[in-house]
């Protein structure tokens, strides 16, 4: 398939029921899931869905790159929003890549291809565009957006491909946070493709491509706000406790307080905050259920998200090798793919994108 299709997924009614009371951490002895593909809905056919997120509402929300437009979705009907140059109020990129969930209902958009950064104001469905301006050194340094988060000040932070900013939205200016080969305290790499906030408010940036033509380029990045430096964590191939790769696309801290990084390689790693350290992490199932590290042998493999639903289990996407859902605790994984270990009716071997509903749905993004 040459498109990304929009998949929903569901077990059955009794465990949809109990993860919608909020049961977190009941685990069921049968892993198999129910998949069901939603192509589109009325007249709206869902294309290259790069990013799935909720916002405070309940919406669900896609960016699809393939009909260069954002979609809104309740459950039954769908508000599409296109790109009109013509239109100021319009959304400001024909190449949605990224969603960020913001209070009331604010949603955040980052596109590449030049789009910059767009606010969505719910109560009048109009947007507000940020966009590199080379007279103004407290813009957007670059109009490719590859990543959002919004922290818990409000602060609304963009990964780009020339460094990650922070916006002030009461204020509209950016603050820039780049990379200097001669300064160990800066940003690893350039090129920013997640940040994620951990409950202790510390915040994490990962960086690299895996599909660079130089892999050893990219790396973790721990930020301390005090001194506005980074603590870099990279790949050493001398130390089997660093990054397996550099390219850093998934960060994930589970209801546990286990914060965990996938890299390129398709390397699972924990990392131990207090003492800094990184461990490799087996959670790929063999034919006899037995964990290994996954096999590596493709172009740009690497772990595209980590999620958790609501009974525990860590949901693994591995870039052209399907979805692993990992109870960490018992040890035990059932990998969904074409090619896998037969379970529930997954039938394609990508993954790109996760978002597990505040209801307990599980929405995937596959190629």
């Amino acid at each position: 398939m040459n498109r990304l299709d929009l998949i929903h997924v569901k077990r059955v009614s009794v465990l949809i029921f109990l993860i919608g009371l909020g049961f977190h951490g009941l685990r069921a002895q049968n892993q198999n899931l129910k998949f069901e593909l939603l192509p589109g809905v009325d007249d709206i056919s869902f294309g290259k869905i790069n990013s799935i997120i909720q916002d405070s509402r309940g919406y669900m929300w896609f960016s699809d790159q393939a009909n260069h437009m954002i979609v809104r979705y309740d459950g039954s009907t769908v508000t599409k929003f296109l790109f009109d140059p013509e239109d100021p109020k319009s959304i400001s990129g024909y190449y949605p890549e990224t969603l960020a969930r913001g209070k009331n209902g604010v949603v955040w958009f980052g596109y590449c291809q030049g789009g910059g950064l767009d606010h969505f104001y719910p109560k009048t469905d109009s947007f507000t565009n940020y966009l590199h301006d080379p007279e103004d050194s407290e813009s957007l340094t670059n109009n490719n957006v590859s990543t959002i988060l919004v922290d818990r000040e409000g602060m609304v932070w963009a990964g780009t491909f020339d460094g990650l900013d922070r916006l002030d939205p009461s204020t509209g200016k950016f603050t820039h946070f780049l990379h200097d080969e001669k300064d160990t305290t800066s940003l690893s790499h350039q090129i920013v493709r997640s940040i994620y906030e951990d409950s202790e408010g510390t915040l994490w940036v990962g960086t690299g491509e895996p599909w660079s033509s130089n892999p050893e380029e990219g790396g973790l990045n721990r930020y301390d706000p005090t001194t506005k430096s980074f603590t870099r964590y990279l790949h050493d191939p001398e130390d089997a406790n660093s990054l397996l790769g550099n390219a850093v696309r998934a960060i994930f801290e589970d209801s546990q307080g286990k914060l965990w990084v996938g890299t390129d390689k398709n390397g699972l790693h924990l990392i131990d905050r207090t003492a800094g350290t990184i461990k490799r992490v087996k959670f790929w199932p063999d034919a006899s259920n037995n964990l290994q590290f996954p096999p590596s042998d493709k172009m740009m493999d690497h772990i595209t998200f980590i999620n958790e639903d609501h009974q525990g289990y860590l949901l693994i996407g591995v870039y052209d090798r399907g979805i692993v859902r990992w109870d960490p605790d018992r040890k035990n994984a059932v990998r969904y793919g074409a090619d896998g270990i037969p379970a529930g009716d997954y039938d394609e071997n990508t993954s790109w994108a996760a978002c597990v509903s505040d209801q307990g749905m599980i929405w995937l993004a596959s190629q």
